[in-house]
Formats: C-alpha cells, structure tokens, sequence
C-alpha cells in the first residue's frame, strides 16, 4: 500500500472529485463500504458565513462525513428472510399441526363420471398437496379440460354458461373479438359470406335481439331460468311424452287430471318468464356436429312428415340469400363484412332465415360419451312456447354458421 493512500489527518484535496476517487481506491484496498452520513453543502454554508471569503465550487462541500455501513447507522432491510417460494409458511398455531381445508363433493353424472371432490388450500399449501397428488395418480387439468369435463356430463360452467352475469358478457365480447379478427384477417375471396348464408349474427349472441323480437317489444334485461320447479315443468313437457305420463298412470282419471294440471303450469310458467332464456342440451338425431354460434331453429311440418317417412333424411336446406351490398364489397374489398349485416333491425332475427330461430348454441362437439354430435345452448321461453304447439315429437333443426344443411336434433332440458 503505498503512503498516498493511507488516511492521515491534515490531508487535503484540492477538489471534490480527487476526494471521491482517494475514497474509492481506500474501499477497494481495505475491503469496506463507506457511505456519506452527513454533509453540508456549500449553498448551505454561504447563507450562514458572514465574512466575505467564499469557498471553491469544486469542493462541492463545506463539510462531508464518511461513516462504514456497520458502524454509526443501523441499515434495515426489507427482505423476511424466508424464501419466497417456501412451502410450509403457513401459521398452524400452537395447539396442534393442522392444515384448513375445504372439501366440495361432486357427484358426477350417471355412472359415476366427472364425480370426484374439490379440495381448496390455503395458497401456501398448494405446492405441497400438489406434489402429494401427483405422486398418488392425480393429473393436471386445466379450464379447457374443466369445460370438456362438463360438457360431457352436460352440466353448466362459468362462464360460458352465464350469459346474464357480467362475467359471461364479458367472456362474450372477447371471444367475438377473437373471431372478428380472425375473420378479418382472411383474404375477402377466403371470407365465409355470411350475408349469402343468411347468418344475423356469426360472431355475437344476440340475446337481447333474440327474446325482443320473440316478445314484440324491446327487452332490455334478460336472464337464464334457474328456477327448479319451472325447468321441472319445462323438462317434463319436453322430455316426457304422452305415452310415458299414461305408461305411469294406467287409470284416465289420473291422467286427465295429471294433464289438465301440467298445462296449467305450462301456462304461467311462459307468462311469467316470457323474457328469460332457458339452457337446453341438444342430441343430433343422425349425422352432423354443431358448432359454436349453430342456430337452433323450429322444423316446419314439412320437415317433420319428410322424416317420418324417410328415417335418414338429413333435413331441408337453406336457400341461398342475395347479397344486396355485392357491388359495394366489389368496389372495396377491404372493407371487412362484418360490418354488412344481414337483417336491418332486431325485429327481424326471429325470422332472419327460412326456419324460425329460437336460440343458439354456444358449446358444441363431438361427444365421445354418446358417440354422436352434441351440443348445448340457450333458447328463448316464449320460442319453446311455440315449438311445443306446433311439433310432434319435439324435434328442432340446428344449422351451423358456415353451412346451408340443416340438422335434426332432440332437445332436452338442462
């Protein structure tokens, strides 16, 4: 070490920068780590002098104290000195090891499918139960494994299946987002014509527009049917014919009273919730898979009478619609055709097609429980009203938003 690094007292320095880097080469020869514990500026000092010599600007300071960081402060830090992924943080008190858990039994549908428990952790215990799990069998799943999960046991999930709920609004707009982009994105010559096929809305569910025009007057709050003694009702009429009420009940007195009662409480039930949409299960008949935004429309009889008398017709087929703004896409074809609708005003969406449209499906594929197209949707009460008047057996046609083919399907009850 040489002499001119060594501290004496009465050294000098001739600026503040010469000082800084002596400090420098002190802390790198000795191995410490000064920091400045008090100063005054030379600002400061001016206002307090009273004669008339002013200090050097270079210096920077009137007065400046070096201190070592374990010496003269005491330095607190901001770290718990646990890690921050530690599993076993949480306090279990002193009485005795113990682990606050929630266990949500789910029963699953028949044959015991989807049935299991839910098991809800405190967050610092997760890691370890998981591990636990997995080691004992367990799989991982996520949300989409959650959503096939349910459609398989046709069964609700949030929020998909909420449409009424702030959450299922805004699930909504995003996945119409999604798809408008991805339409967009299309060359127009590879763009699906939407107009052509008669399509009111392939991106949005138009519930609002939906139940209006079911109701001939403007709706502005809509809601899904949970009442249990209403979808009882509902899911009696739909899913129990005639034949079975009269298999259960052998004496006329009791099915006539039976039935006088049931249509009673059909009755209040469409007047009361005229406005609401009820969650149907739809089962393709013979071939075909509905898909996301599938209209579920209402078989005219000339439908019906052709699948009575052939079991393998497929269903009618959509006429071709005329595209009243082809010159204008021709003159633009960037333009994006979302933006062409198809219908001129909500009035119209009951009747946008050939076939009435009660509703649509907003989750759909292959099952390979059933081993057959399925899907599930929301149908309007007032629409029910009418296809339980007007078809027998209550079958419904579903058409896809990129198709002309209608399908047969059974409609049940959720």
């Amino acid at each position: 070490m040489e002499e001119s690094d060594i501290i004496t007292v009465g050294k000098t320095f001739q600026t503040y920068n010469e000082l800084e880097r002596f400090v420098q080469n002190y802390q790198a020869l000795n191995f410490i780590q000064l920091y400045i514990k008090s100063s005054q500026s030379i600002a400061a000092a001016e206002k307090r002098r009273t004669g008339s010599t002013k200090i050097k600007e270079d210096l920077k300071y009137n007065r400046i104290n070096f201190s070592c960081i374990h010496g003269g402060k005491k330095f607190q830090t901001n770290s718990t000195g646990k890690r921050p992924n530690t599993r076993f943080i949480a306090d279990l008190g002193i009485e005795e090891s113990r682990v606050p858990v929630i266990l949500v039994q789910r029963p699953g549908t028949s044959g015991n499918y989807g049935s299991g428990w839910d098991v809800i952790l405190p967050q610092n215990w997760s890691m370890a139960f998981w591990l636990t799990f997995i080691y004992h069998g367990a799989r991982a799943a996520g949300s989409r494994d959650l959503e096939s999960l349910a459609f398989e046991q046709s069964t609700t999930y949030y929020p998909n299946d909420y449409p009424d709920t702030s959450a299922g609004s805004i699930h909504e707009q995003k996945s119409a987002e999604k798809l408008k982009n991805k339409f967009d994105k299309r060359p127009p010559a590879k763009r699906c014509n939407y107009v052509k096929l008669g399509i009111a809305a392939p991106f949005l569910y138009p519930w609002r527009d939906l139940t209006s025009s079911w109701t001939d007057g403007r709706i502005e709050h809509i809601y899904v049917l949970r009442d249990r003694k209403c979808l009882k009702v509902l899911s009696q009429m739909f899913n129990a014919n005639t034949k079975s009420i009269n298999q259960q009940y052998p004496n006329k007195t009791c099915q006539n009273t039976i039935h006088r009662k049931l249509e009673i409480t059909k009755e209040s039930v469409f007047e009361e919730h005229k406005s609401s949409l009820v969650h149907v299960e739809l089962t393709m008949l013979l071939r075909g898979v509905p898909d996301e935004h599938a209209m579920i429309c209402i078989p005219v009889d000339k439908d019906i009478e052709l699948l009575q008398k052939d079991k393998t017709y497929s269903g009618p087929k959509e006429p071709v619609h005329k595209d009243k703004n082809k010159t204008q896409k021709q003159k633009n074809m960037t333009q994006s055709l979302t933006e062409l609708k198809s219908v001129d005003s909500a009035s119209c969406m009951r009747k946008s097609c050939s076939r009435e449209i009660i509703g649509f499906v907003n989750h759909g594929g292959f099952s390979l429980g059933s081993g057959n197209g399925r899907g599930q949707g929301f149908c309007t009460t007032k629409g029910l009203q009418y296809l339980s008047q007007h078809t027998s057996p209550f079958y419904v046609l579903v058409r896809n938003p990129s198709s002309y083919q209608y399908r047969f399907a059974y409609i049940n009850i959720i």
